[in-house]
C-alpha cells in the first residue's frame, strides 16, 4: 500500500519487479480509508512510462479497461492498466523500500495536476511506461454531482495481477562469445557428474538471463537432470563390482549438486555410513589393508550411533587379522623365491666358477626359465646384490613392496618388514 502526502499534487511511484519480464497487464485498485465518506477520492487518470536505466523515461501506449466494481453501488472500482508494449522490466533503481523505488514525474503540460504515478523500468526495445492523471487530476464526486479539484490524500493499493513472460521473444541476441562459452561448458562436462553440469548451467543461465540463449540453457538443464535419474543405483552396482572410485564420484556429485532429487537424497544418506563401511570391506578383500584401515578410522571419527561404532571396531579387527594373514603368506612366497635364487646362483657358480657380477630383477638370468618365472611371480625387486669369489648376498623384495628376505650362500632369512610410508 502507498499513500501520497495530502498536499503533494504531483505524486509518483516506481515499481521494481526484481528481474526481466514481458509485462502485458497490471491491475490497480484504489484504496480509500475512513469509511464510505472518503470514496469520492481516487485516481482519475494514469500515464505509464518505462526506462532501461531508471533515469531516462519514455511514455508508452496503454489501454485502460473500464474497471471492476468491488464495492457495489458506491462507485469504487479497480483500474486495470493494459500495457500494450513488448517492454522488459528490469532491476536497477535506487531502493527506498523493498521492491519499490521512487522518482519525480513532471506534469504532462503546465498546470496539469498529477494523480498517483506508476513508473515501471523497461527495455529500450519498446517505450517505457509511467502513469499520471489528466489535468484536473483528482475529482470530488458527490451524489449531487458537485465536482471540484482538491489535494490528493487517498493512497493506492497496487497489485500486479498478470505478468506474462514471453521469454526469448523479448530477449537480446546472444553474443558470439557467450555462445562459445556455453559450448565450452558442455564440452568440459564429466559424464559421471551430471549434477556439476546442472550447477554450471544454472550459473551460466543466471549470468546470461538477458540473452536468447537462456531458453536453450533451460532446456539443457531439464535434459541433464533427466539423465541423472537412476545414477544412484548405477553407483551401487559399480561399488559391488569393485569400481569404488567411480562409484564415489557419482554419489558425491548427486549428493552435492542434486540433493533435491530422489537419487540425490539417497546418495546423501548412503555416503554418511553405508558406503564408507562397504568401501573399507572391499578394500580389505582386495588386500589394500592400509587404505581400508584409513577409511574405517575416518568413519569412526564421525559422530555415529553406538551400533555403527561397534560395527566399525569389528571391521578394524578383521582388517588387522587379514593383514597378518597376508603378511605371513607374502613372507612364505618371498622365502620360497629366495630359496630358488640361492639354488640357481650356486648352480651358476658350479658351472662357471664364479657368481654373476651383476644381478637385477629387470635383467634376471638364472639359466632356468621355470625358476625365473617363479621368482618374478613372487618378488617385485632384487636389491643390494654383491658377489665375490667366496659367496654372494642379496635382498629379495616381495610383491607388496614391504616383505623382504636376505638371500646368501648360507641360506635365506626373514628381515623386519618395512612399514608403508
Amino acid at each position: 500500500m502507498w499513500m501520497a502526502d495530502e498536499l503533494d499534487l504531483t505524486p509518483w511511484l516506481v515499481f521494481d519487479l526484481g528481474s526481466t519480464y514481458d509485462l502485458t497487464s497490471a491491475s490497480i485498485w484504489q484504496y480509500n480509508y475512513g469509511g464510505i465518506r472518503s470514496l469520492d477520492r481516487g485516481v482519475n487518470g494514469l500515464r505509464t512510462l518505462v526506462s532501461t536505466d531508471g533515469t531516462n523515461f519514455t511514455l508508452a501506449t496503454v489501454t485502460m479497461s473500464p474497471g471492476i466494481p468491488i464495492l457495489g453501488p458506491t462507485g469504487l472500482t479497480g483500474l486495470t492498466v493494459l500495457l500494450a508494449l513488448g517492454a522488459l522490466l528490469s532491476l536497477g533503481l535506487r531502493r527506498l523500500a523493498p521492491g519499490i523505488t521512487c522518482r519525480r514525474i513532471t506534469p504532462a503540460r503546465p498546470g496539469a495536476r498529477l494523480g498517483r504515478a506508476i513508473t515501471m523500468i523497461g527495455s529500450s526495445l519498446a517505450p517505457p511506461v509511467q502513469a499520471s492523471s489528466e489535468a484536473g487530476g483528482l475529482r470530488r464526486r458527490r451524489g449531487e454531482g458537485q465536482t471540484r479539484a482538491r489535494s490528493l490524500c487517498a493512497g493506492l493499493l497496487v497489485a500486479l495481477a498478470t505478468l506474462a513472460v514471453a521469454g526469448c521473444a523479448a530477449k537480446r541476441e546472444t553474443p558470439p562469445e557467450v555462445a562459445r562459452a556455453y559450448e565450452e561448458l558442455l564440452a568440459r562436462a564429466d559424464a559421471d557428474a551430471p549434477g556439476a553440469l546442472v550447477a554450471g548451467l544454472e550459473r551460466f543461465r543466471r549470468d546470461n538471463a538477458r540473452y536468447r540463449i537462456s531458453a536453450t540453457v533451460s532446456d539443457e538443464i531439464k535434459r541433464v537432470r533427466r539423465t541423472a535419474e537412476g545414477r544412484y543405483h548405477l553407483a551401487r552396482d559399480l561399488a559391488r563390482e569393485g569400481a569404488l572410485g567411480r562409484a564415489e564420484r557419482i554419489l558425491t556429485d548427486l549428493a552435492d549438486n542434486l540433493p533435491d532429487t530422489d537419487d540425490g537424497r539417497s546418495a546423501v544418506q548412503y555416503l554418511k555410513f553405508d558406503f564408507p563401511f562397504f568401501k573399507a570391506q572391499q578394500l580389505m578383500a582386495a588386500g589394500d589393508f592400509d587404505e581400508a584401515e584409513r577409511t574405517a578410522r575416518r568413519l569412526l571419527a564421525n559422530r555415529v550411533a553406538p551400533p555403527q561404532s561397534d560395527a566399525i571396531e569389528r571391521l578394524l579387527d578383521a582388517i588387522a587379522a587379514a593383514r597378518k594373514a597376508a603378511e605371513r603368506a607374502a613372507m612364505g612366497r618371498a622365502m620360497s623365491a629366495g630359496q630358488v635364487l640361492r639354488v640357481c646362483l650356486q648352480s651358476l657358480f658350479a658351472e662357471r666358477g664364479a657368481y654373476p657380477s651383476q644381478l637385477s630383477f629387470e635383467a634376471l638370468e638364472l639359466g632356468d626359465p621355470t625358476a625365473e618365472a617363479q621368482v618374478r611371480k613372487a618378488l617385485s625387486a632384487i636389491e643390494e646384490y654383491v658377489a665375490s669369489g667366496s659367496g654372494f648376498s642379496l635382498v629379495a623384495v616381495g610383491k607388496d613392496g614391504k616383505t623382504r628376505v636376505r638371500v646368501s650362500g648360507e641360506g635365506v632369512e626373514e628381515m623386519r618388514q618395512q612399514k608403508a610410508q
